[in-house]
C-alpha cells in the first residue's frame, strides 16, 4: 500500500471523495433494502399498492448521508399486522376469492394478521450491502 503522504496530499478532497462515497454507498444499499423488501415477504400484491407503499428515503449531509424506508398503507399494516376488524365496501360490494369461489359481500369480518418480518430481513440485507459498498468504495479510494 502506498504511503498515506502519497495517497492524500490533499485532505480536503480526500475528506470530499470520503463523503461522496458515503453518499453513494447509502443510496445503494437502501435501493438494495427497498428491493428486498418489496420481493422478499409472505402476502400477495396483485394491485401492487404494497410495494409502491414503500418508498426509499435518502438525505445527503456535508458528512455522509442518512436513508430509511419511508412506509405508507399496507406496507405498514403487514409489517406490524393488524387486529380483528371490519371491513366494508367503498362501492356496491367487496370481492374476494375464497375456497376457489368469486365472494361479494357489503361487509366481512377480516380476523387480523400476524406481523411479517419483511422488513427485518430487509434491513439485515441493507445492512450487509451497506457494508460491501463501502468497503468496495474505499478500496477503490485508496487503490486496493
Amino acid at each position: 500500500m502506498k504511503p498515506f503522504s502519497e495517497i492524500v496530499p490533499d485532505a480536503e478532497r480526500f475528506d470530499a471523495q470520503v463523503v461522496k462515497g458515503l453518499q453513494g454507498a447509502t443510496t445503494h444499499a437502501i435501493t438494495v433494502g427497498t428491493m428486498a423488501a418489496r420481493n422478499e415477504h409472505d402476502w400477495n400484491d396483485r394491485t401492487r399498492a404494497t410495494r409502491e407503499g414503500m418508498e426509499p428515503v435518502v438525505e445527503d449531509s456535508s458528512h455522509g448521508a442518512t436513508a430509511s424506508l419511508k412506509l405508507e398503507g399496507n406496507a405498514v399494516r403487514l409489517a406490524d399486522g393488524t387486529e380483528p376488524h371490519v371491513i366494508e365496501a367503498h362501492g356496491k360490494a367487496l370481492r374476494f376469492q375464497m375456497g376457489g369461489s368469486t365472494m361479494f359481500r357489503r361487509r366481512v369480518n377480516h380476523p387480523g394478521t400476524k406481523p411479517d418480518a419483511y422488513l427485518d430481513n430487509a434491513a439485515e440485507k441493507t445492512g450487509e450491502d451497506l457494508f460491501a459498498a463501502w468497503e468496495a468504495n474505499m478500496d477503490g479510494l485508496f487503490g486496493g
